[in-house]
């Protein structure tokens, strides 16, 4: 099965993020796309294992279809770790990959500054930007007493137009036998 790789750059992977990436895993279902996903919170500079791990990321772009980047508005500092792992991987990555950035958090008008500090790393990696990005705010979420948060119908509804266009935008050239 194909797939794609989301990287986030969120700090927390059990915040709303969290059940982001798991209704984009639902929406990549219906097209037969597995979701795989790497946390830049779990590759610290100091940690041992960081090296293997940031090896194996770069296995997975190399394979992948797409890059979904999911990243926090500018709020503070939380964009660093996303920017920090960007930084180390190797030039030209992404190239060939189509890349959509789904940004959450803060408000739609902040995106612009969220894509303008991921400028800089995207055209080192050689990022193809198919879409604009998508927006994921506070006011997209649901939430009911102690279940988890949801989506809003008109979120969901979003979210499944970006990834279907994506999808198409990812789709595998058919190979004509000679």
């Amino acid at each position: 099965m194909s797939y794609l790789v989301a990287i986030s750059g969120h700090p927390n992977k059990f915040s709303r993020p969290g059940f982001l990436i798991q209704a984009l895993a639902r929406h990549l279902y219906s097209h037969q796309i597995e979701l795989k996903t790497a946390y830049a919170i779990d590759f610290k500079a100091e940690a041992p294992e960081t090296p293997a791990h940031l090896n194996d990321l770069v296995g997975l772009i190399r394979n992948a279809r797409g890059i979904l980047l999911l990243a926090p508005v500018p709020k503070e500092d939380w964009i660093g770790s996303l920017r920090t792992l960007l930084d180390r991987l190797p030039d030209r990555v992404f190239q060939y990959k189509p890349v959509l950035v789904v940004g959450s958090g803060g408000f739609v008008g902040e995106m612009q500054d969220l894509e303008r500090s991921l400028a800089s790393n995207l055209e080192r990696l050689a990022a193809h930007l198919s879409l604009a990005s998508v927006h994921v705010g506070v006011k997209n979420w649901v939430f009911v007493a102690d279940q988890p948060p949801s989506l809003t119908v008109a979120t969901e509804a979003r979210l499944a137009d970006a990834i279907r266009r994506f999808c198409g935008l990812t789709a595998e050239p058919l190979r004509l036998s000679e």
